[in-house]
């Protein structure tokens, strides 16, 4: 069900070196390397184990999300993809905290100093590099990557 062939995202020079951009991908052209890196689970909103709703109602966070998803984004992985000179860096748009995307405003993904990748939602800071969690609920985790690679043309896809 998964492609085996890579999946072409953008131009690096779309995307402004130090910053990120978000897209979405159909579960099905996702190529097999970044599909084993999912491990499937595309539960956007968790359920009742919520640890730490006080922290900001998840209620409001879902219907502000909700505001910004189309019918179509049902079967769609939620990508973002950071720019570091040369190099990109591809990653599940979904914070490991309560598996919310990190932009709840399109492309909106780094912190007021544009050092890091922020979440939106509970203020987590994650490294462009390689998605680690340096501050925040969730210190330590980082954000699920997927294999991607900058071809001769420029162009960056997921493998």
């Amino acid at each position: 069900p998964f492609s085996s062939s890579l999946y072409p995202l953008c131009k690096l020079v779309d995307i402004k070196d130090g910053e990120a951009r978000g897209f979405c991908v159909p579960e099905d052209s996702l190529p097999e390397k970044s599909a084993e890196n999912m491990n499937w689970d595309l539960e956007w909103w968790p359920g009742e184990d919520i640890k730490n709703p006080e922290a900001l109602a998840l209620e409001r966070l879902k219907e502000r999300w909700n505001e910004h998803r189309d019918e179509e984004d049902e079967n769609v992985v939620r990508v973002l993809v950071a720019r570091i000179g040369d190099q990109a860096f591809a990653y599940v748009n979904e914070c490991p905290h309560e598996q919310l995307p990190l932009d709840f405003n399109k492309d909106d993904f780094l912190s007021k100093d544009g050092k890091h990748l922020r979440c939106h939602a509970h203020g987590a800071l994650f490294k462009l590099d390689d998605g680690v969690c340096v501050k925040g609920p969730c210190a330590g985790s980082a954000l699920k990557p997927l294999p991607s690679i900058v071809e001769e043309d420029g162009t960056v896809s997921l493998i």
